[in-house]
């Protein structure tokens, strides 16, 4: 019988979460990549969404590294955990905007917070990112907090 491995009960968890919100009209789905790297033996999932009608859009990536996978299948390690890191993709005015940045802190309070601009050579123009951090693998031990990770996105996208 096949035992799914800690990253695909995380994700489906975390997938299922972000749909519920879907279903309920809150945010819309945009984008979703399930990828496996055969030549690596790790997994990448990430999955795009926005607040209706905007466009500010967050990108949630879920990736299991292939030590973490190793130490699942071969070793049968209990405590393996997926690394989980959330992006917005904010307005330009934001750059210089510290009362945003602010809010943002207060709502992913004790996180990895990163402010990154990105420019294009090709068309000169720049891109934003306000990336969350976790620090630390989510294990399956803590799937009940995926859920308020997607009601902490939501509360940031409705601050952009």
């Amino acid at each position: 019988m096949f035992d799914p491995t800690a990253f695909e009960n995380i994700k489906v968890v975390f997938e299922g979460a972000i749909y519920d919100f879907d279903l309920e009209g809150n945010i819309t789905v945009v984008d979703r990549n399930d990828q496996f790297n055969l030549s690596k033996l790790s997994r990448h999932f990430d999955i795009t969404f926005s607040l209706q009608n905007t466009l500010h859009p967050s990108k949630a990536k879920i990736s299991l590294a292939t030590d973490d996978l190793y130490k699942e299948i071969k070793l049968n390690e209990t405590t393996v955990g997926c690394n989980i890191e959330i992006t917005f993709y904010v307005s330009s005015h934001y750059q210089n905007d510290f009362s945003f940045m602010e809010q943002i802190y207060k709502i992913w309070e004790g996180q990895e917070i990163d402010l990154i601009k990105r420019e294009s050579l090709i068309n000169y123009q720049s891109e934003y990112l306000v990336m969350i951090g976790f620090g630390r693998k989510i294990t399956e031990d803590q799937v009940d907090d995926l859920v308020a990770i997607v009601e902490h996105c939501i509360a940031t996208l409705e601050r952009l």
